[in-house]
């Protein structure tokens, strides 16, 4: 699970990034060669870029699991089957 030292108000550009480095070949090709360069094109305050250090890897046959960033607490204590069996898939 990845974790990004982050303003609230941006997760929506953090998570637009990493999605788009996935299923566009220019966007992650600028990713892996200059990723402080990018995460300052999206917004992010330049003492947040200086805290991130990482790497695109491609594992194929790893599995990526998404959480979301709050879980549904009301959902988890009444066993929400809708909610939860999604959820599981995830992991299994």
């Amino acid at each position: 699970m990845a974790r990004f030292p982050h303003y609230r108000s941006n997760v929506v550009a953090l998570g637009q990034l990493l999605a788009y480095a996935r299923t566009d070949k220019e966007k992650r090709r600028k990713l892996i060669q200059n990723p402080k360069d990018e995460l300052r094109k999206i917004g992010l305050p330049e003492h947040a870029v200086q805290l991130m250090d990482f790497e695109v890897v491609d594992a194929t046959q790893a599995k990526t699991t998404v959480l979301p960033y709050r879980l549904n607490q009301k959902k988890i204590d009444q066993a929400d089957p809708g909610y939860l069996v999604p959820l599981a898939r995830q992991f299994s």
